[in-house]
């Protein structure tokens, strides 16, 4: 028996799938699930480091959520600026950290999640691997992923060319299940725990095919009377969307940029529980230096600065998230 085998064998001992294995030692599914066929053979050295990671864990449970399908949670507003790129992508960092494999999807015109991963030196390479050209092909979006710097978050890029989607649409057949059609082999394979779209901020047939597609609508929004416009219309959108897809609601508000001290949050933040009642996310993340810094970095919050209180917010934030699903 060789290296590969003898591992699979001590993972089926412990009653594992690729999945627990990984949450539970650390080490990559795709790396696991190529031992598993043979793609990745091991050496020696190689073997004894992955036994010892697996027996570490022996005979434990992953305490992580496991889903039947990806969870697909589509991040928007109707307003530019409110920050929906920041938690999107902060947050699947935060769940990528716990464990769990995330996949960010950019349906954003202004393509902020993918420049989030990638610089101009990707752009050659996004140009025919993105979700416009699959959309448009009406095509599996497998083909469009692309891994990132994080081990356990990908990426599927936007383009700019999207700006220009609302009239490509207008022509498709059965276009409120383009995205459903285009994301179908990826939540068969249930590789993915979650898919965080990155909605684009336009009232139009995008967005409501992403919203058909998905399971939760996250609004973001900054305590502003114009930021408060867009989640009325969002909202809007989200009750003519869920009267075709019923499994669609609205996991919560979050708010971004928030100054506590100022009077006009506390009023925004009564209004919008007016509007949204219960929804309103108790965590919220303040203004903060280290937000943009990290941005200009082209890396996560918790990444640039761990201990800083925007990436506090984002774990309050993501734990809580988390305790609505389950």
């Amino acid at each position: 028996m060789g290296n590969n085998e003898k591992l699979i064998a001590l993972r089926d001992q412990n009653n594992w799938d690729n999945k627990t294995w990984s949450q539970l030692t650390g080490i990559s599914q795709r790396v696991l699930e190529g031992i598993e066929s043979k793609m990745i053979e091991i050496n020696e050295e190689q073997y004894n480091m992955l036994v010892e990671l697996t027996e570490k864990e022996k005979g434990k449970e992953s305490k992580l959520f496991r889903f039947d399908e990806p969870k697909v949670i589509a991040f928007g507003n109707h307003k530019g600026g409110p920050g929906k790129t920041t938690m999107c992508t902060n947050i699947a960092y935060e769940l990528s950290e716990m464990g769990y494999n995330v996949l960010i999807i950019d349906t954003d015109s202004q393509m902020d999640a993918t420049k989030t991963f990638f610089d101009e030196e990707y752009a050659d390479f996004i140009q025919s691997k993105n979700f416009y050209e699959c959309l448009t092909a009406r095509s599996n979006l497998q083909e469009a992923i692309i891994s990132t710097q994080y081990e356990r978050i990908d990426l599927i890029a936007a383009n700019v060319k999207l700006s220009n989607i609302e009239l490509f649409l207008s022509t498709m057949s059965f276009k409120e299940k383009a995205v459903i059609d285009c994301l179908a082999e990826i939540k068969k394979e249930n590789y993915y725990d979650f898919i965080l779209f990155d909605m684009d901020k336009n009232i139009g047939q995008l967005n409501t095919a992403v919203l058909m597609a998905s399971d939760y609508l996250m609004i973001v929004s900054e305590c502003a009377t114009y930021h408060l416009d867009g989640i009325g219309t969002m909202k809007q959108q989200y009750e003519l969307v869920h009267g075709f897809n019923d499994k669609l609601s609205i996991l919560g508000i979050i708010l971004n940029k928030v100054n506590a001290r100022k009077e006009v949050a506390k009023e925004a933040m009564e209004i919008i529980e007016e509007i949204f009642p219960g929804k309103m996310f108790q965590s919220f993340v303040r203004n903060d230096a280290v937000v943009e810094k990290a941005q200009w970095n082209q890396m996560a919050i918790a990444d640039f600065a761990k201990n800083s209180d925007a990436a506090r917010q984002i774990r309050n934030i993501t734990a809580e998230l988390l305790d609505r699903i389950g």
